[in-house]
C-alpha cells in the first residue's frame, strides 16, 4: 500500500476549529459593519442572513461538517475502556448525525428575506438537535472513557448548562430574577456554548490523537511499511455517494419545482431556476457543496491511483487541479443562486462547465491512446456533446435555437449536466475494482491492526 496526503489528526482538528472561528469573526464583523446586526450581541445565525456572510457560511459550514463528521471516527477509536462496543458505536453515530444536522443549519438560514429564503423552524430544529446530540456524545465519552481531565469536564458541564436556553420557562425565570431586561442572554449563551464545544473537541482530540492520521491509502500498491487502515472510505464508495448527491439534487429539485406549479407550461426551466425558492434552494446549498467536495477528493484519488501505476490513463497533476477548480465552481453555484448574485453564480457556472469540458477533452484523448479505447470514444462523445450544448451561451446561436423552441437553451443545460455525470461514471469505470482499494483512511502510525469501515 502507498500513503498520499497524510494529515495529522491534531492539525486537522485545529484547522476545522480555526475555520469556524474565522467564519464567525468574519460574519460578525461584516454584519455589524453593514448595520444588519447589533454590536452586542447577535446570535451567530443572525450573522449568516445577508451577503456576503450568507454565501461564505453556506460553503464553510458545509465543508466543515464533512470534516467534523470524520473526526467522530477517531473519537470512537480512542481508548474504549468503560464503554461497551454497542454504546461506543451509538455515540459515533450520535456525533456523526449531529454534524450532519449542523450542515443543515448552514444550508437553511433562519430568515425569509430574499438574501436568505430560509425557514426558522427547520434551522432552529436542526441547531437544537445538533447542540443536544453533540453534548450527549461529549458527556458520555468524557465520563465513561478513561482519563478525563478537569478542562474536559468543565467544557461538558458548561455546555450542558448552556442547554437551559432551550427552555423558555427556565430562562424566563432567570431573566426576571437577574433583572436582565433587554440583555442578549440567548446570544451570549449560544456563543459560549459554541466556544465550549470547540474547546472540548480540541482538548479531547489533542490529548489522544497524536499518532492518528487521515490520508489517501492505495491498497493496489505493494508497500509493507504502510500502516493498516482503522477506517476506510473507498473511491468506489465516494463515487456512488457523489452520484446520488448529483442526480438526486437535480431530480428532487425539479420534482419540487414542478409540484409548486413553477414549471413553465409546455417547457422546461433552467436547473438554476429550481434552486431559487424553498425548499429547492436548501437542497442545493446543502447537497451541491457536499457533492463538489467529494468529487474533488475522488479526482485526487484517481490521480494517485494513476500515479502509482504509470501508463494506465495519464491524469496529470494539472489536469487534477483543473477538475478540482471546476468542482469548486459548481459549489459556488450551489451556495449562491442566480437571484442572489448573478456574478458569483455565473462565475461558478463558467468555472464548472468550461473547466470540466476541458478536463473531459483531455481525459478522452488520454483514454484513446491506451487500453481503454472504447471508453475513450465514449468519453470523447460526452465531451463533444457537452461542448455542443454550450451553444446556449452564444447569443446568435441561442437566438436561432429559441426560434425553433423557446426552451432549447434550458434543455441543453440539462443535457450538459447529465452528460457530465455519464462521463464521470464512464471514466471511473476504466479503473475497475481498483477503485475499491484506494480511498480515505484513518490510521495510526504506530499500529498495524486492520479494521475497515463499514465492517468495524
Amino acid at each position: 500500500m502507498a500513503v498520499h496526503l497524510a494529515l495529522g489528526l491534531n492539525p486537522m482538528v485545529l484547522l476545522y476549529i480555526g475555520s469556524l472561528i474565522g467564519l464567525v469573526a468574519f460574519s460578525y464583523t461584516s454584519c455589524v459593519h453593514q448595520g444588519h446586526c447589533p454590536k452586542f450581541l447577535p446570535t451567530i445565525s443572525d450573522t449568516w442572513v445577508y451577503p456576503p456572510e450568507n454565501y461564505v457560511s453556506r460553503w464553510i459550514v458545509g465543508n466543515l461538517c464533512i470534516g467534523m463528521g470524520l473526526v467522530q471516527y477517531p473519537i470512537f477509536r480512542f481508548d474504549q475502556g468503560g464503554l461497551s462496543h454497542g454504546l461506543n458505536k451509538t455515540l459515533l453515530y450520535v456525533g456523526f448525525i449531529s454534524c450532519v444536522l449542523l450542515s443543515f443549519v448552514g444550508a437553511v438560514c433562519d430568515s425569509t428575506v430574499p438574501s436568505c429564503r430560509g425557514n426558522n423552524t427547520v434551522h432552529s430544529t436542526s441547531a437544537v438537535a445538533f447542540f443536544i446530540g453533540y453534548n450527549v456524545m461529549m458527556a458520555v465519552v468524557t465520563l465513561k472513557k478513561p482519563d478525563p481531565v478537569t478542562s474536559e469536564l468543565a467544557c461538558v458541564a458548561g455546555s450542558t448548562l448552556a442547554k437551559l436556553r432551550f427552555s423558555t420557562t427556565v430562562m424566563g425565570q432567570v431573566s426576571s430574577m437577574l433583572d436582565m431586561g433587554s440583555f442578549p442572554w440567548l446570544a451570549v449563551v449560544e456563543w459560549t456554548d459554541v466556544a465550549l464545544i470547540l474547546a472540548w473537541t480540541g482538548l479531547y482530540v489533542s490529548r489522544r490523537g497524536k499518532d492518528y492520521r487521515f490520508g489517501i491509502i492505495n491498497r493496489n500498491s505493494d508497500d509493507g511499511d504502510t500502516p493498516a487502515a482503522l477506517d476506510f472510505w473507498s473511491l468506489d464508495f465516494c463515487k456512488w455517494i457523489m452520484t446520488i448527491w448529483y442526480i438526486g439534487t437535480l431530480a428532487i429539485s425539479a420534482v419540487i419545482y414542478y409540484a409548486q406549479g413553477r414549471w413553465p407550461h409546455g417547457g422546461i426551466p433552467y436547473i438554476s431556476d429550481t434552486w431559487v425558492y424553498p425548499p429547492g434552494n436548501w437542497i442545493s446549498r446543502w447537497a451541491v457543496v457536499g457533492c463538489a467536495t467529494v468529487a474533488s477528493f475522488a479526482h485526487a484519488c484517481i490521480y494517485y491511483l494513476d500515479k502509482d501505476a504509470p501508463g494506465r490513463v495519464g491524469q496529470s497533476g494539472w489536469m487534477t487541479v483543473l477538475a478540482i477548480v471546476a468542482c469548486f465552481g459548481v459549489s459556488l453555484v450551489g451556495v449562491c443562486d442566480e437571484s442572489e448574485n448573478i456574478v458569483i453564480h455565473g462565475t461558478g457556472a463558467t468555472l464548472f462547465f468550461a473547466g470540466y469540458d476541458l478536463f473531459m477533452v483531455l481525459i478522452a484523448a488520454q483514454l484513446l491512446k491506451g487500453e481503454h479505447s472504447w471508453r475513450g470514444l465514449a468519453t470523447g462523445l460526452c465531451a463533444i456533446l457537452s461542448i455542443t450544448s454550450k451553444l446556449r451561451f452564444h447569443s446568435a446561436s441561442s437566438a436561432a435555437l429559441v426560434g425553433l423552441w423557446p426552451y432549447i437553451p434550458q434543455a441543453l443545460e440539462w443535457t450538459d449536466a447529465i452528460t457530465i455525470a455519464v462521463f464521470f461514471l464512464t471514466y471511473f469505470g476504466a479503473f475497475g475494482d481498483r477503485t475499491k482499494n484506494i480511498g480515505l483512511a484513518l490510521f495510526r502510525v504506530a499500529e498495524k491492526t486492520a479494521c475497515v469501515f463499514p465492517e468495524a
